[in-house]
């Protein structure tokens, strides 16, 4: 019995690894203009305002001004 278990756990191995180990490529193998996050890397991204109190927020005897930002 105990070898029946050692050779399903031997198989289970065997076929989760190979598709795992086609997935990455080997060290050197990259390709030349695609980082590893892909062909564009990161997006920019927009300046973000800085915070600081919001007059939109309910506060009694406030102004009650929303500013809209472009």
């Amino acid at each position: 019995m105990f070898e029946s278990c050692k050779a399903i756990v031997l198989m289970l191995l065997l076929i989760l690894t190979i598709p795992v180990s086609v997935c990455r490529p080997l060290i050197g193998e990259e390709k030349e203009g695609v980082s590893k996050y892909g062909t564009q890397g990161f997006p920019q991204r927009a300046p973000v305002p800085p915070s600081g109190p919001s007059p939109c927020t309910y506060i009694p005897a406030g102004n009650g001004h929303c500013p809209t930002h472009v």
